[in-house]
């Protein structure tokens, strides 16, 4: 279990260092472009592309991330007002939902990466094969679905993971 603990604390580390330089390079971009735009009058279509292109990586890297240390946008204000058991259980299908939407996306990033290898096109100003892009994707989502699956591995072997104690259940 140490192995499968190390793998997900490195997995990680490099999305977190990842978004780190992706966030950097993305503010770097934009301070430049705003200083161009408005300091000089002279705009570049490309930052607008990199930058744009840039964010959404940024988000599909750390969505996995945000996901193992539960620090992703939701409403608890309902599920609070459950019993700890209807908190669990309504956990889990909230997680089983979450893998089998990551999943789709996944397996969408896929099907993309496989009609790129086909028919290769690039995007519109910086002519950046889309295949570069739909393999951040890709990685992205099977970081998501790494993490998503370990959840639920979790809250199966121990109901009473991350506070969710179900009565008459133990935990191991």
């Amino acid at each position: 279990m140490k192995g499968a603990a190390k793998f997900s604390d490195g997995l990680e580390k490099f999305a977190n260092n990842f978004g780190v330089v992706l966030l950097s390079a993305l503010t770097i971009i934009i301070f430049v472009e705003v200083i161009a735009r408005y300091g000089f009058h002279a705009s570049s279509p490309a930052s607008e592309e990199i930058s744009r292109h840039l964010f959404v990586i940024l988000g599909f890297i750390v969505a996995g991330v945000a996901w193992k240390t539960d620090s992703h946008v939701k409403i608890d204000m309902i599920l609070k007002r459950f019993s700890d058991k209807g908190q669990y259980i309504l956990t889990l299908i909230f997680n089983v939902f979450g893998l089998f939407t990551a999943g789709t996306w996944l397996w969408c990033a896929i099907s993309m990466i496989k009609w790129e290898l086909t028919l290769p096109s690039v995007t519109e100003v910086m002519e950046i094969p889309w295949i570069v892009l739909f393999s951040f994707l890709c990685l992205g989502m099977t970081i998501l679905v790494y993490y998503i699956i370990e959840r639920l591995v979790k809250l199966i072997r121990s109901p009473g993971h991350r506070g969710l104690e179900t009565k008459g259940m133990s935990k191991s």
